[in-house]
């Protein structure tokens, strides 16, 4: 009997044993595992913290330009240079959506470039050249904000464009507006010189203030279309 009884003991002591060591191994797993996305949470944050930094190196990060006439010789992209003294002297560059988040050399900058819009031929030869800054994020004409206060604008009042072959083309300050339904839009091509002439008066009048005492008569206009706080603002030369 009593030999039996300690068969019981024993049994039922094992079962206990093998039991607790059961109960404590899944506890201990299972702690494990609900504390494991929470390490991986920690660490995926150190690492999007290091990433995030490093992005923000690259996208700022702005190459360094050999200069208009190197620029324009060896760069298939430049079309060429826009100069007003004190505000811009950057490169023009084809108009593609590349250079919405790209440099001039290609690398990835939030900044982007300028570009010539609406001009296949990239000629220099239209009624209109039409110059646009597609990154809005980070404004590479930022500068060019300085035109809507009138006594700044009139210290600025003339432009140069250089181009790959001919001349440098010279331009004076006729306008300065900004977008509104009631103002005129962007229009690159016209029928006829008449065409042309009414389109430059609806430019001419659409100003925010005097920039020419009297209307002259108009080779070519050149429009710089630029962000200025969440509205387009026009600056527009001629020759």
């Amino acid at each position: 009997m009593k030999k039996f009884s300690k068969t019981i003991c024993c049994i039922v002591l094992s079962i206990v044993v093998v039991g607790s060591s059961l109960f404590l191994r899944v506890h201990l797993v299972t702690d494990r595992v609900e504390n494991k996305p929470e390490a991986e949470t920690v660490n995926n944050s150190e690492f999007l913290d290091t990433d995030e930094s490093a992005f923000n190196v690259l996208v700022n990060t702005k190459a360094e330009l050999p200069g208009k006439d190197a620029t324009l010789k060896s760069n298939e992209n430049a079309v060429g240079w826009l100069n007003i003294k004190d505000v811009v002297d950057l490169p023009i560059m084809k108009n593609d959506s590349l250079f919405a988040n790209h440099d001039y050399a290609g690398n990835v900058s939030i900044s982007g470039c300028i570009t010539m819009k609406e001009n296949k031929k990239y000629d220099f030869s239209s009624s209109v050249l039409f110059i646009d800054s597609l990154a809005e994020s980070t404004n590479i004409l930022d500068k060019m904000q300085q035109f809507s206060d009138k006594k700044t604008a009139l210290k600025n009042t003339t432009c140069t464009v250089s181009r790959k072959k001919g001349k440098d083309l010279s331009y004076k300050l006729f306008s300065v507006f900004y977008e509104d339904k009631k103002k005129p839009k962007v229009i690159t091509t016209f029928k006829n010189t008449k065409e042309f002439n009414k389109y430059v008066t609806s430019v001419y009048k659409a100003s925010t203030f005097t920039c020419i005492k009297k209307q002259p008569n108009v080779k070519q206009l050149l429009i710089i279309r630029v962000l200025d706080k969440d509205k387009n603002l026009f600056v527009v030369f001629y020759r």
